[in-house]
């Protein structure tokens, strides 16, 4: 994010206005050390989309603010603010040794703009609060500084968080620019000619003349001495005029610019809340989502739950069941038991009379005894199937349900996917309009700093 300052110096012909760009790789702390200077604080910001527009107040000067994006798609339009510029603040994050060859790259390509010639250069290398950072040089060393001798330089070590560092680099940078009277940028005034600055130094002293003119003019008397000052006040007078009508039209000019750019700020203050309400927004239907999912998911594990339920309740009754008819068949072959001990006493005290009654009466019981244990046999295996197709029957079903809830899901994620594609379609869109708008702005900043 790249920052523009605009501050206002006083001087001997009125208010200059001297032009500070702070510029840097995304991420590199130039936002929180904008808000460090404004409210003294650390303030929680976002990567700047666009820019934004600020009034910071430092030792009695006010600065207008630029917060420029700093991401590489928006690197490029920096040169539009680099025309009159006197001034560079460059920030680095020191902690991030992997970047700093982008940031020399960066900080290279924009030292041999033809319009930042001889500019003063403030290097911050900020984040020194972090563990692992770099020294001021270190980072002096990875950009190559030392081997810059066409302007004056200077790097201090700084951090936005605790706010160290920050208001020496700058009161260094103001002392530079009051000392070569603003810098190497233009002033956005123009300059006076030589014989009207020499006219407005010194009004009582006139030309230099040889002596043999002088004694001349001597001789000639008061009237030509009367001339000569009537035509230094006359000069004198004009060039007032027209120092009068340069600044009117800057100030003109700076009003027409400053209700630009209110506009713009408006407008894009517009769409952030715009995006912000959207955002929202679409927070909201994911969260309607998720607990519509969630309470899908309730309601099935519910319905799961039951069937398991029902399922254990139906095992115990067939065990039940078959422990009451097991039970039952004990008592019968236990009764019969008794039944054949009470006949075998009675065939002993009747063996010699009832013996072939006896033989063909154990023949009948035994057959019956079979035939009753076929019966049973059959009864168990039929229950025993029954029970196995009710437990591959709520196999299926579990499987069914399962196979169901995955389908939804699936389609729900598909949905999901689809909305995503289409807000980051949208998305696109919207920065691809921004970027056209901040280009337009561009050019027309740049038109209006050319009829400066």
């Amino acid at each position: 994010m790249g920052i523009l300052f605009s501050s206002l110096f006083g001087s001997l012909f009125g208010n200059k206005e001297v032009r500070i760009l702070i510029l840097g790789l995304d991420n590199a702390g130039k936002t929180t050390i904008l808000y460090r200077l404004q409210v003294d604080e650390v303030v929680q910001t976002i990567p700047t989309i666009g820019f934004n527009v600020e009034t910071v107040q430092y030792k009695n000067i006010k600065f207008q603010v630029w917060d420029l994006g700093g991401q590489t798609s928006i690197r490029p339009y920096w040169r539009c603010y680099y025309p009159n510029t006197n001034a560079i603040i460059y920030v680095v994050d020191s902690a991030d040794p992997d970047r700093i060859g982008d940031s020399k790259e960066e900080l290279r390509l924009m030292l041999e703009e033809e319009e930042l010639k001889s500019v003063t250069l403030l290097v911050l290398a900020n984040k020194q609060d972090l563990p692992g950072a770099m020294s001021a040089a270190e980072v002096s060393e990875s950009l190559g500084l030392t081997a810059i001798r066409n302007r004056q330089w200077a790097i201090f070590q700084t951090s936005a968080l605790k706010g160290s560092g920050i208001n020496e680099g700058l009161d260094w940078l103001v002392s530079v620019l009051s000392s070569t009277g603003g810098g190497g940028g233009g002033l956005g005034m123009p300059l006076p000619e030589a014989g009207a600055l020499e006219d407005q130094r010194s009004p009582e002293r006139g030309p230099v003349e040889p002596r043999g003119a002088a004694a001349a003019r001597a001789q000639e008397g008061a009237p030509t001495t009367i001339g000569l000052e009537h035509e230094r006040n006359s000069r004198f007078d004009q060039l007032g005029q027209r120092m009068y009508d340069v600044d009117l039209r800057l100030q003109q000019c700076q009003d027409v610019l400053h209700e630009d750019c209110r506009g713009l700020k408006d407008t894009l203050t517009k769409f952030h809340r715009d995006f912000d309400e959207e955002r929202l927004s679409r927070e909201a239907v994911a969260e309607a989502k998720s607990k519509e999912l969630l309470g899908m998911d309730q309601r099935l594990q519910q319905s799961l739950e039951a069937e398991q339920q029902a399922r254990r309740e139906a095992e115990v009754k067939v065990l039940r069941t078959f422990d009451d008819r097991t039970a039952v068949l004990k008592e019968e072959i236990a009764r019969e038991g008794r039944s054949r001990a009470e006949a075998e006493a009675a065939l002993r005290r009747y063996v010699d009379v009832d013996i072939p009654k006896l033989y063909e009466s154990l023949r009948e019981e035994a057959q019956s005894r079979e035939t009753m244990e076929d019966r049973i046999v059959r009864r168990a295996s039929d229950e025993i199937t029954r029970l196995q197709e009710a437990i591959l029957t709520e196999k299926k079903a579990r499987e069914d349900t399962e196979e169901a809830l995955l389908r939804m899901m699936e389609d729900t994620v598909t949905k999901m996917r689809a909305e995503i594609a289409q807000e980051r379609a949208d998305r696109e869109t919207t920065e691809e309009t921004l970027l056209k708008l901040l280009e337009e702005t561009c050019n027309k900043l740049n038109t209006a700093s050319q009829v400066l």
